[in-house]
């Protein structure tokens, strides 16, 4: 988008009514970056709570949804060295639909959340960077991995 300050992407795909129509493009939503260009955010089509809408046709429109950021860190080798990639999406339900998700203002948005607190049900002693969990479902742990002493680890 042209007269932004961040890197704004605008998500469209082709429509058409009837054979006969011509073709139109409808916006489906949009992913915006940072100012450094290392964090990104999906949205759906809709209202920017954060903003005061000025034109008419936008104060119609719901508020958008946030489905999901993510943000790359570069790793200290240079600038052609890996990088860490950290991505945030909002969980399921229990029986497998997006919840919709609208912030009204900043500190709801996703990039706001900094921690998130793991249950190991008493089977890691320790925190580490190294500590994870997988699960295929809101009650079922299928594997965890953490630190339980200075050097060793266990894994379920």
């Amino acid at each position: 988008m042209s007269k932004s300050n961040t890197g704004c992407y605008t998500i469209t795909s082709i429509y058409r009514e009837s054979q006969t129509a011509p073709e139109g493009y409808v916006e489906l939503g949009k992913v915006r970056s940072n100012f450094l260009v290392t964090t990104f955010v999906v949205y759906s089509y809709g209202r920017n709570s954060l903003k005061r809408e000025m034109a008419i046709k936008k104060k119609v429109l719901p508020i958008r949804e946030e489905l999901g950021c993510y943000e790359t860190i570069q790793i200290f080798l240079g600038f052609k060295g890996p990088r860490k990639m950290t991505t945030l999406m909002h969980i399921l339900t229990r029986d497998g639909k997006r919840s919709k998700y609208r912030p009204a203002n900043e500190s709801e948005m996703l990039l706001k959340t900094q921690s998130f607190v793991l249950n190991f049900y008493r089977r890691v002693a320790q925190a580490s960077v190294n500590n994870f969990q997988i699960d295929n479902d809101l009650d079922f742990i299928v594997m965890q991995f953490g630190r339980v002493e200075r050097d060793p680890f266990t894994t379920d």
